[in-house]
């Protein structure tokens, strides 16, 4: 998740969201790093030219590096 959120996503709850959906997650049993990747990227905002930049980081990390 960008921490630099835009209008499309109100200011400060982007990394929030986060932290909560990381909870939720690790409290079902997920193992945080094996069965999910919790990233803030520091200043890239919420909208797909932030995410295409480190989307090869989400392809790594479901089928491994090549």
């Amino acid at each position: 998740v960008g921490e630099g959120e835009t209008e499309d996503y109100p200011a400060g709850e982007a990394v929030p969201h986060l932290q909560t959906l990381a909870a939720t997650l690790q409290s079902a049993g997920l193992v945080k790093g094996k069965d999910f990747v919790e990233h803030v990227a520091e200043g890239d905002e919420q909208n797909e030219a932030a995410w295409s930049k480190r989307f090869d980081q989400v392809l790594i990390f479901l089928y491994g590096k090549q």
